[in-house]
């Protein structure tokens, strides 16, 4: 997928220096505190791994368990592009709130029935991080929700206990 997705200026934009060809591997392991470690299993086992320049202003989130060199993802945040996630082959891009919006942040069961609010206020600019107890919800096909202005984006998750 991210030998698809990196077009040569894209690649410049984040310092990216080479991609892998598909590996395998079992574990993506958080560098930092805020983020936790994902298992690598099924569809997800294959994944792309990065290589930065040294002079790249991404900043490694995520490493592997093959190898010191390549790294699983990165973030990077440019004024003038964006901001830019890599995770194991899954680009994602985003903007923070540029102006006070209302946000709203629910979750839905597979029948359409909200589960929990989480978020549901209005917001200055900058970046939130929500914590989602999900402990007491059954496995299942979940849809979150997210409202920020205009914006709006609906994404399926799954909850494997």
């Amino acid at each position: 997928m991210a030998n698809f997705f990196f077009s040569q200026s894209l690649k410049n934009y984040c310092g990216v220096s080479a991609l892998s060809g598909d590996q395998t591997i079992s574990e993506v392991i958080a560098l930092d505190p805020n983020l936790v470690n994902m298992s690598s299993v099924g569809t997800n086992s294959f994944v792309h791994l990065v290589y930065l320049f040294e002079t790249s202003e991404a900043i490694p989130i995520f490493d592997n368990d093959t190898s010191n060199v390549w790294i699983s993802g990165f973030r990077i945040n440019k004024q003038d592009g964006g901001n830019f996630i890599f995770i194991a082959g899954r680009p994602y891009r985003f903007d923070s709130l540029e102006e006070n919006v209302y946000v709203s942040l629910k979750i839905y069961d597979i029948m359409g029935a909200e589960v929990t609010e989480l978020v549901n206020q209005k917001q200055s600019p900058g970046f939130y991080e929500v914590q989602f107890d999900a402990s007491g919800l059954s496995s299942g096909i979940y849809f979150y929700k997210l409202k920020a202005g205009d914006f709006i984006l609906i994404k399926k998750m799954t909850l494997l206990k």
